[in-house]
This record gives structure tokens, C-alpha cells and sequence, in this order.
């Protein structure tokens, strides 16, 4: 079963459609451990900066 963004959209093809000019993790990390990583990132923001991450993903549709 493939893990799941919050938009519902299979976290693979996010990775796949977003570039940031790094190396990819495709074969090293699997979906699961790539949404723990970005969790746990998440969980350091403050929370100002949380709630206007959110209000940016409503904002572009993506949840």
C-alpha cells in the first residue's frame, strides 16, 4: 500500500513532480520514510510557521 500526502496524492509522485536541484531519494528512502522524515521536520517548526504552512496547502489546493 503506498503511503499518502494529505491531499491524498501517493507521496511518490509529489517527490516526482517537485524539483529542488538535490539528488533524489527514489531507491534509497521508501514513501514511508520519506513522510516520517518530513513529519518529524514539521514537528520542529514553530507554530506560527506551521499554521502558515497549512494556510499555504489549503491555498494550493494540496490537502
Amino acid at each position: 500500500m503506498q503511503k499518502r500526502a494529505a491531499s491524498g496524492r501517493p507521496v511518490s509522485t509529489i517527490w516526482k513532480t517537485f524539483d529542488s536541484g538535490r539528488p533524489s531519494f527514489e531507491d534509497v528512502r521508501s514513501d514511508a520514510e520519506l513522510s516520517a522524515i518530513l513529519a518529524f521536520n514539521r514537528s520542529t517548526w514553530p507554530e506560527r510557521i506551521r499554521e502558515f504552512q497549512a494556510m499555504r496547502t489549503e491555498a494550493e489546493g494540496m490537502d
